[in-house]
């Protein structure tokens, strides 16, 4: 039973489905999901805020089928004080996580009551016996026999990780594939929305169901949008619907400044660090950044101390670059030719695309092509048979790779890591 105190009002449409954050808990064997305070739909009665929320666990097989199922009903009533406290915290409940062999995802289901409002999340389970201690080191990689094909079947006496000379013993796994302890993925896509940046998001409406749910059922997708602010559309989901509707919602970003880098490194630090996942981040900008705080080399570091590979899509500028201004006390002469302009956009590009050096890919857009179905063909080519060595890192900043015990095995690809701890 939860505390009325960490509920809010917010009388929202009937029939309205919501996001909700599911996660591992911070203790072992338990799932914590919870969904903005301001969210829940309270009612008025008399003087006091009333719901009642009914909430509906199960736990289902790869193929769907209900393992475990639970219900669990909460009334909550509020005074105008409890309901003004509660404005700016999030309603988070922790529950036991269900123990089963062949469980594949752990859904929930809550609707407030009598507004109707109905939250739903999941969260896959592919990972649940992995360690969430943050000290843990995660380093991707894949193996190439001298055919090109790459190796499947490699185990954990296969592989070593190296800081600097000393030899750690790590543990693999997959990634994202259907194993039982197959890595889970988290893709957010970061979206500049700045003046120089009015493209369209869209394309194939099945483009994540056919791009990367289906083949990884382990991976979720979040989206985010900025330009003088950075806004969250939504947070990691596997829900198709609400990624649909989030890249929808980008429209609605007023264009301003772009400070990229800031917001490159603000999404980094919304990355959940406590769930065990493979972590990408791709950014679509055309590389310019203005009034931003936070430099690329700041932005790379919170990229290797969060495990984050960055994907920069260098997406051709749907707006001319305006003219740099005079340097003080210089007169003003006639136009020129423009090339002071034209190197200060090359110049800018080339360091973003550097943002794949921390263990992604950087690629190429212009607008109206699909860059959303370009990406995700690239990060699926890049997660198919792939692995993760997780081990625990030394103090500070360490360089890591990837090493094959017998290097008849095939060539290490990936392996390389700057790790922060």
């Amino acid at each position: 039973m939860i505390r009325a105190a960490l509920l809010l009002l917010a009388p929202l449409a009937l029939a309205q489905v919501m996001p909700m954050e599911v996660r591992y808990g911070a203790q072992p064997r338990t799932v914590q999901f919870s969904i903005p305070g301001a969210a829940v739909p309270l009612v008025a009665e008399g003087a006091d805020w009333v719901c009642t929320l009914e909430i509906v666990y199960r736990v289902v097989d790869r193929e769907g089928k209900t393992l475990d199922q639970a219900t669990e009903t909460i009334p909550v009533r509020l005074n105008a004080a409890q309901r003004a406290a509660a404005v700016a915290q999030p309603l988070a409940l922790t529950r036991p996580l269900p123990q089963h062999a062949e469980a594949a995802e752990f859904r929930v289901e809550m609707t407030g009551r009598p507004a109707g409002v109905v939250f739903a999340g999941s969260l896959p389970l592919g990972a649940a016996s992995f360690s969430t201690e943050v000290s843990v080191a995660l380093v991707p990689f894949q193996v190439e026999r001298s055919g090109g094909k790459l190796v499947t079947d490699l185990k954990d006496e296969d592989v070593v990780v190296m800081e600097g000379n000393e030899a750690r013993k790590a543990k693999i796994y997959a990634v994202g594939g259907r194993q039982a302890d197959a890595m889970p993925v988290d893709i957010t896509l970061l979206y500049d929305r700045s003046g120089s940046m009015r493209v369209g998001a869209g394309g194939d409406p099945e483009i994540f169901r056919k791009g990367l749910l289906e083949e990884f059922p382990t991976a979720r997708v979040a989206v985010y949008g900025f330009s003088e602010k950075l806004i969250r559309f939504t947070t990691h989901t596997r829900d198709e619907a609400v990624l649909l509707r989030a890249l929808s919602q980008l429209n609605t970003v007023p264009p301003a400044g772009t400070p990229l880098y800031f917001a490159v490194a603000e999404t980094i630090r919304r990355f959940d660090r406590k769930r065990p996942a493979v972590r990408i981040l791709a950014v679509f900008s055309d590389g310019l950044d203005s009034g931003s705080d936070v430099t690329f080399a700041e932005a790379m570091r919170e990229a290797q101390a969060a495990g984050v590979s960055i994907y920069p899509v260098v997406v051709a500028s749907a707006a001319p670059l305006p003219p740099a201004p005079p340097p003080p006390g210089a007169s003003r002469k006639k136009k020129g030719t423009g090339v002071a302009p034209m190197m200060a956009r090359v110049g800018s590009a080339m360091q973003f695309r550097h943002l794949a050096d921390s263990g992604g890919q950087d690629m190429s857009a212009t607008p109206g092509m699909n860059s959303m179905t370009m990406l995700l063909r690239e990060v699926t080519k890049k997660l198919r048979d792939s692995y993760v060595a997780a081990y625990q890192p030394g103090e500070g900043e360490r360089k890591v790779r990837v090493v094959l015990r017998d290097p008849s095995l095939g060539k290490v690809i990936g392996g390389t890591r700057t790790v922060v701890r």
